[in-house]
C-alpha cells in the first residue's frame, strides 16, 4: 500500500503510479487473463485471502486459477490450474486454500 499525503500534479502523479506498477510486477499471481477480467483481493474475518475474478463483456471468458481455493457460494474444491469459466459479465469469488 502506497499513501501520497498531498494531491500530486500530472507529472509526480505518472512517475508515482509507474513506481508503483515497477515495484508491484510480478508479486501477485492472481493477475487477469484477459483484457475484460480484473481480479481484487481481500482478507476476510477468518484472515483467508478472498479473490473476485470479474469478466467485465459479453464474451465469455476463462480464468486459470494460480492456487488451490474453494468457490465461495458452492464450497467446491478447485485445483491449481483449474479454468473457471466466466460468462458475459460475470464475477467468481474464491477462496484460497490454507
Amino acid at each position: 500500500m502506497t499513501c501520497v499525503g498531498t494531491v500530486p500534479d500530472l507529472a509526480t502523479s505518472a512517475a508515482l503510479m509507474g513506481w508503483a506498477v515497477e515495484v508491484g510486477e510480478g508479486t501477485s499471481a492472481w493477475t487477469p487473463g484477459t483484457e475484460s477480467q480484473t481480479v481484487s483481493t481481500s482478507t476476510n474475518g477468518a484472515s483467508e485471502r478472498v479473490h473476485v475474478i470479474h469478466n467485465w463483456s459479453w464474451e465469455p471468458s476463462v480464468f486459470t486459477v494460480p492456487g488451490a481455493v474453494r468457490a465461495a457460494v458452492s464450497g467446491e474444491e478447485l485445483a491449481e490450474g483449474t479454468e473457471l469459466k466466466l460468462g458475459a459479465w460475470d464475477a467468481r469469488v474464491v477462496i484460497e486454500k490454507a
